[in-house]
């Protein structure tokens, strides 16, 4: 016997944009080409 528990993914999302827009996250960067060094022209 089982039990396997669905992660609730829109809750989590909704609570990872809350810290990520109020700042609780530090100085987080989710543009991969910014981290990659590329500008959006080179894209």
């Amino acid at each position: 016997n089982v039990n396997v528990i669905q992660p609730d993914y829109p809750a989590a999302a909704r609570d990872f944009l809350r810290a990520f827009r109020s700042g609780l996250l530090g100085p987080v960067m989710l543009d991969r080409d910014l981290l990659q060094g590329r500008s959006a022209e080179e894209s």
